[in-house]
């Protein structure tokens, strides 16, 4: 059984506690996603429940610049889990990543808030140094890979 089949109920505009969340169930309801923001990443909640596709977390990037490129991944779904997905940026190509479950209570927790659990799968969108070498690869500049935490390790 996929995560898919297991899938509880999401929560409802009942189920808020606060006017963040309130936000977060409109938005899923409207758009079909939301993006949050939290010191150093940003990622959907909405994609798995309304695309049956991957949520999706970056690292790294200024909050406003992280939203704009998830915006854009998911206005191109469905992505390709390790390919390069040079059509979503003018500025370089970004490189989808399995993340693992363990990583999903620290990193992804309104996705966890909103699907009630680990009910969901998530890929990280990873994106490469000035060189175009992306964070798995050896010579990938170090200042830059402490930007990426790798989630699929």
């Amino acid at each position: 059984m996929n995560n898919l089949q297991q899938m509880k109920p999401v929560r409802q505009l009942q189920d808020c506690d606060d006017l963040f969340e309130r936000r977060l169930v409109l938005e899923v309801a409207e758009k079909g996603f939301s993006v949050v923001h939290q010191p150093g990443s940003c990622y959907t909640v909405g994609l798995w429940k309304t695309h049956q596709h991957p949520e999706l977390i970056v690292f790294g990037l200024p909050a406003e610049r992280g939203q704009q490129l998830l915006q854009q991944a998911a206005a191109h779904l469905p992505l390709q889990l390790q390919v390069e997905t040079a059509h979503l940026t003018d500025e370089y190509s970004l490189l989808p990543t399995l993340v693992k479950l363990e990583h999903h209570r620290e990193f992804l927790s309104y996705n966890r808030w909103f699907y009630r659990g680990d009910h969901f799968q998530a890929w990280q969108l990873t994106w490469p140094d000035p060189d175009h070498r992306f964070p798995d690869d050896p010579e990938h500049r170090e200042k830059f890979r402490t930007l990426q935490p790798s989630l699929s390790i």
